[in-house]
């Protein structure tokens, strides 16, 4: 079975960057406070770490990896049918099927019960060019995942532009819980010392609305996993059957 690690590191308060402009004010939030770097390790594949790049991955804002997750945890771990799993034997075939399907004129409404399920399963990348996209799907105690760099002009170079793995369903919770928790402590940490004192002045922060949203922010995973997901699959299931005696084969 693969490994699966989350990594991050916040950037120090001192040089993180604040929104906006000296005509229209400086400020900083939540979100903006999380600036820093990620990656997602699977299998030894570090996925957003650019070829030469910072060994530390991607410089962006943290949480926008943590919301990402948190968005797709739900559906990753409900369990898909055999018959949608049968299917995803071969997950770039598949991908190509549903394409061609998308493109069927007259059939909003079977492609709206066929489909949705699919694309509630991806790890939203597009904030990042080229970045693979990252599919997730549960089959048994198993997680499979299966990332693939989708092509943009003169793309930059990722370490790891394609791949497949599959993770025990508990090792994937387990890290989910443990990124959630790391990134809440750091923050913690950061609210708490910018409630003492904030020594950039020119820099403006609501902090009692900073604090607000931090004691929010640190439920989202524990009410994500709780939510139930909403597919009907049996409907899934036969509306993907007649889509397939509708879409074309190449």
């Amino acid at each position: 079975m693969d490994t699966f690690r989350i990594a991050f590191e916040l950037r120090p308060l001192a040089e993180i960057a604040p929104w906006g402009t000296r005509e229209t004010g400086l400020s900083l939030s939540w979100f903006g406070l999380t600036d820093g770097w990620y990656d997602v390790v699977i299998a030894g594949h570090h996925l957003f770490r650019g070829e030469g790049g910072d060994p530390r991955g991607i410089d962006y804002q943290v949480v926008r990896l943590w919301e990402d997750l948190i968005d797709v945890a739900p559906a990753v771990i409900d369990e898909i049918p055999a018959a949608l799993s049968m299917r995803l034997a071969d997950v770039d075939r598949w991908n190509e099927w549903v394409a061609r399907a998308w493109k069927l004129e007259n059939a909003d409404e079977l492609l709206e019960t066929a489909l949705p399920w699919w694309g509630r399963r991806r790890l939203d990348t597009s904030h990042l060019r080229g970045a693979p996209h990252l599919f997730l799907w549960r089959h048994g105690q198993e997680i499979h995942m299966r990332w693939r760099s989708w092509p943009v002009p003169d793309p930059p170079p990722w370490c790891s532009p394609r791949g497949d793995a599959t993770l025990e369903l508990a090792a994937f919770t387990d890290e989910l819980v443990r990124f959630d928790r790391a990134l809440i402590e750091a923050m913690t940490a950061r609210v708490d010392s910018i409630g003492r004192s904030w020594d950039r002045p020119e820099i403006a922060i609501d902090v009692d609305q900073l604090r607000r949203e931090h004691e929010d922010r640190a439920t989202w995973l524990s009410h994500s996993l709780r939510r139930p997901t909403t597919d009907s699959w049996d409907a899934v299931v036969e509306a993907v059957t007649k889509l397939e005696a509708l879409v074309t084969p190449d």
